[in-house]
């Protein structure tokens, strides 16, 4: 049996999105509207093609907890601009619907990219289904919904390692962690391949640029997609990163 892993809230936002429609009352008036019955349809047919497309008998939505982000604790400047762009008009509601109807994973303090690290191992046949890079930094079988003819591909642990190294050195100004001063994607590329892809590879590359140890811990913990194991359900805690 084939399992899909997919990434509700990016299905969710998409599909949210694509039905709004502004609407002039005249007199410079105008209202946003989203018929929630065309919503329903697309959703179900989108995860109906997925299942199709990638022949899998069964699929598992993961959702980010809507209250709570364990990496905002970490640093209160997490996806801080964020705050500011709204959520399209029935994103909620459709929500709602998607948990009624299919089977869905929210875990609190989580996103949903994190349930989907912890659930990569939690089937003997799966596939994670994101268009969100970051999940490259987990072991399994990928399949982009933005690049179907990549069809699906394999990231080894080696693989996974690696993109997590190269992430916790770039950081990501879009989500608010900053990373390495001096670092960008080939740079990082490049210390890796020739010091070894490893914690002391990332360590250092902060410590040259002036940063400390702990700096650098924080810089991969905000990176980290969790991994099977990293999580405490019964207190609703991750396990940070330890090198």
């Amino acid at each position: 049996m084939k399992t899909l892993l997919v990434d509700g809230d990016v299905v969710l936002y998409e599909v949210t999105t694509s039905v709004e429609e502004a609407i002039c009352w005249g007199d410079d008036f105008w209202t946003l509207h989203a018929d929630m019955k065309v919503a329903r349809g697309k959703l179900n047919a989108n995860l109906m093609q997925l299942k199709k497309t990638l022949k899998a008998d069964n699929l598992i939505i993961a959702l980010s907890d809507v209250g709570r982000n364990f990496r905002k604790n970490l640093s209160p400047d997490y996806k801080k601009h964020r705050k500011r762009k709204r959520k399209p008009v029935i994103y909620y509601e459709l929500r709602e619907f998607c948990e009624d109807v299919y089977e869905c994973v929210c875990w609190d303090n989580l996103e949903a990219d994190d349930v989907l690290g912890l659930l990569s191992d939690s089937y003997v046949n799966s596939t994670i289904v994101t268009i969100d890079k970051d999940l490259r930094t987990i072991k399994g079988s990928h399949y982009n919904p933005m690049k179907p003819d990549e069809g699906e591909t394999w990231v080894d642990g080696e693989e996974a390692d690696f993109n997590f190294y190269k992430q916790a050195m770039m950081g990501d100004l879009t989500d608010g962690y900053k990373g390495c001063p001096g670092v960008g994607p080939k740079t990082a590329e490049r210390l890796l391949k020739e010091h070894g892809s490893s914690w002391e590879t990332v360590r250092d590359a902060y410590l040259n640029a002036g940063e400390t140890e702990d700096y650098a811990l924080l810089q991969a913990r905000m990176a980290r997609i969790l991994r099977p194991g990293e999580y405490n359900e019964r207190t609703g805690e991750p396990i940070l990163w330890q090198p």
